[in-house]
């Protein structure tokens, strides 16, 4: 919780703006307190994914970069997660949803060459990307949910 109190004060008589006079600014910060709620603990195990590009221009001949990164919460400090199966959901419309497979690396990243060719009426919408990360730990198979991540595009129709 973070609260600042900002008090001003007035010179009394015979100030203006050129001629404040002398008077105390007081800054009060408090930090804590009894009304402050407690910083959650890290989950186990958690997965993001995002794109860098969130509005690229259409080019049927590049694939657009889609990332996820599987991390695990290992005595307070993140960790990627190495060998977990990653799938990504590629909605372009309802009537066309696209998998793609990868594998993420000893640090946790997963990186999916998401194609674009015949893919022109995608552009102008908005094109939503699920990403599921599955993985084995302690001879138990554990399926992260699904996060979300959002491309668009296009902001050129053609280059």
């Amino acid at each position: 919780m973070f609260s600042i109190l900002v008090a001003a004060c007035e010179g009394g008589t015979g100030t203006s703006a050129a001629n404040l006079g002398s008077p105390v600014a007081t800054v009060t910060i408090q930090i804590g307190g009894n009304n402050s709620s407690p910083t959650p603990s890290l989950p186990g195990y958690w997965c993001g994914a995002w794109v860098t590009n969130t509005t690229p221009a259409y080019n049927a001949a590049r694939n657009i970069a889609v990332y996820a990164k599987l991390t695990q919460n290992v005595n307070g400090n993140p960790m990627g997660v190495g060998g977990a199966t990653a799938t990504a959901h590629v909605m372009w419309s309802a009537a066309n949803i696209e998998t793609y497979t990868a594998t993420t690396t000893s640090d946790g990243l997963a990186v999916f060459p998401v194609s674009v060719a015949n893919k022109a009426y995608a552009v102008y919408t908005v094109t939503l990307v699920t990403v599921t990360c599955t993985f084995s730990h302690s001879a138990k198979q554990l399926t992260m949910q699904p996060f979300v991540c959002y491309a668009l595009l296009v902001t050129d129709a053609f280059s």
